[in-house]
């Protein structure tokens, strides 16, 4: 499991992580809705919309999580798969996560039984990675071109939506 976290401490991509008004429940209800479009539209049984701190990843629009992740709203960084997308700035796909060399180990593989995975990360007018849309599947699974596009369709709705809740004000329209 890659636990290099460094990556995601720059302190210019944490200020505009800030500047985002993520506890507003109209922001949180929209984004639960493009996870639950997405979640159908590629028959996976979760989907998220993830903003990834330095430590921690922040669940901030879902479908379907269960369990601790569900009840906490978020996972440690080390543990995100999102993670790897603040990381690298591309899009990330684990077909099989059990058989997977960097993520074998992680406990919400082994653990909490997450099989396949495919993300993209959600990049700012500013150039920063916020975190990801993504979805984890409880079988293994290969993710095309087609998926990946239906993820970043949905990652640009979640994009224009926070960017309505920047700087704690919700923009008309």
């Amino acid at each position: 499991m890659n636990t290099d976290l460094s990556s995601l401490s720059g302190l210019a991509r944490l200020t505009e992580i800030s500047r985002y008004d993520l506890a507003a429940p109209e922001l949180r209800t929209a984004l639960d809705d493009v996870a639950r479009r997405t979640a159908a539209r590629l028959g996976q049984p979760i989907s998220l919309v993830t903003v990834v701190l330095d430590t921690a990843e922040l669940v901030v629009g879902s479908h379907g999580p269960l369990g601790w992740i569900a009840e906490t709203g978020g996972a440690p960084a080390e543990w995100a798969f999102c993670a790897q997308l603040v990381r690298d700035g591309r899009p990330y796909v684990v077909p099989d996560l059990a058989a997977d060399p960097v993520q074998h180990d992680n406990p919400v593989v082994f653990r909490d039984g997450a099989r396949s995975y495919a993300g993209i990360p959600l990049v700012s007018a500013n150039g920063h990675v916020l975190g990801g849309h993504c979805v984890v599947g409880v079988e293994p699974r290969r993710y095309g071109e087609a998926d990946l596009e239906v993820l970043r369709r949905g990652g640009e709705e979640a994009l224009a939506l926070l960017r309505r809740y920047r700087d704690g004000t919700a923009e008309a329209g």
